[in-house]
């Protein structure tokens, strides 16, 4: 559906949140910042165990698995393309 295919794209670009100029840390500037100083570029948040939280958060508030999984297999998408 479209829904989906709308949460894998904006899941996909999740993992440059710590990058102060992506599309993404260009939209939440001082989170993109803290996150750049506690991981810096392109570590924790391109990681299994950043897609295993994020994963583990949206199964806390219940989400619906379908959304779940299109947002993990947008940020998946994002580690895999940067290895």
């Amino acid at each position: 559906s479209f829904t989906i295919l709308v949460l894998s794209t904006l899941a996909s670009l999740l993992p440059d949140i710590c990058h102060t100029q992506s599309k993404i840390g260009r939209r939440f500037r001082v989170l993109s910042f803290v996150i750049r100083l506690l991981f810096g570029h392109r570590t924790f948040t391109h990681s299994l165990a950043f897609i295993i939280i994020i994963g583990f958060l949206l199964y806390l508030i219940q989400t619906p698995m379908y959304y779940m999984v299109a947002i993990v297999i947008g940020i998946a998408s994002h580690v895999i393309l940067d290895i």
